[in-house]
């Protein structure tokens, strides 16, 4: 039997166990969870942390791709903001598959390896993973394989664990290969620069915006225009599409207030080098010119 094999079976016993059952209450989780919005129980940990992940995926996406799908509950939990029908879903085990697809009929379930997705280039508008990313060999070769899926504009939503230095031996029984291990937070970040993935994060949940790691302080028009370009990147945008993604609607808003949000945008991200990154279209209006922004 095969190191990935023993891993299979030992996940497919744990998550089935009594024990966990009790412990997640049935609702075929097995995750950390997150904690952070006053959870009082695993089950509404679990249940919170793909909710936070999900946050950052727009309403209107589709198709998304759930990697690492486990029993199905994080993939259930999909279908309350999207369509079934919209949702794929993948796992190396045949039995959690089994359990996912009982457990979310409508969606669509494969035996699939992460690190080599038998999809089209930029067919998904979002792929999930929930804490599994450090067990794929490697993590480097699934954000690639990521990347390639996604459509321009689309987004990679996971949450992960950071392994430092083990040794070998920790490595391997964990069944976390070597070459997934980073120092810091700043290496895993760098890790999906390399991989393709832009500077640029935004939290949509909670209007925080990254470049390169660092706070960017953005009005709520910024933050509004900067995610409507991210979503439609090299896309000439006019000047009244701007106005009626930004503005509420019983609000006169002329185009030089557009160019004068605009200019602010560009001036937050000026430090970063990456002011330039909005290219004006003259009688169109602009457009985002750093396509690898649109990811990540």
């Amino acid at each position: 039997m095969s190191a990935l094999q023993r891993m299979i079976r030992i996940y497919d016993r744990m998550m089935r166990s009594s024990y966990q059952r009790r412990y997640y209450e049935n609702s075929g989780y097995f995750n950390f969870g997150y904690w952070g919005g006053g959870a009082a129980s695993q089950r509404e940990a679990s249940e919170a942390l793909v909710d936070k992940l999900a946050s950052n995926i727009g309403p209107d996406a589709g198709p998304i791709l759930d990697v690492a799908c486990g029993l199905g509950a994080s993939t259930q939990r999909l279908t309350r903001s999207w369509p079934a029908t919209a949702i794929s879903a993948i796992n190396i085990s045949p039995a959690q598959l089994d359990a996912a697809q009982a457990r979310a009929p409508d969606c669509s379930f494969r035996v699939m390896d992460a690190t080599k997705l038998d999809f089209p280039d930029g067919y998904f508008a979002a792929v999930i993973c929930v804490e599994a990313a450090f067990h794929f060999d490697t993590r480097d070769k699934f954000l690639a394989e990521a990347f390639r899926v996604l459509k321009p504009g689309g987004v990679l939503v996971l949450s992960d664990i950071l392994f430092r230095a083990m040794p070998k031996a920790v490595f391997e029984a964990s069944r976390v290969p070597a070459a997934n291990h980073v120092a810091d937070i700043s290496a895993y970040r760098a890790r999906f620069e390399a991989a393709g993935y832009g500077a640029i994060e935004m939290e949509l949940d909670t209007y925080h915006v990254r470049c390169s790691g660092e706070e960017v302080v953005l009005g709520p028009i910024e933050f509004k225009l900067l995610r409507h370009m991210l979503e439609n990147p090299e896309r000439v945008l006019s000047r009244d599409e701007l106005i009626k993604t930004a503005w509420p609607r019983n609000v006169f808003v002329g185009p030089r207030t557009v160019d004068v949000h605009i200019s602010r945008l560009r001036r937050c991200f000026r430090p970063f080098s990456r002011a330039d990154m909005i290219r004006t279209v003259r009688l169109g209006g602009y457009a985002l010119e750093d396509l690898s922004s649109a990811r990540g």
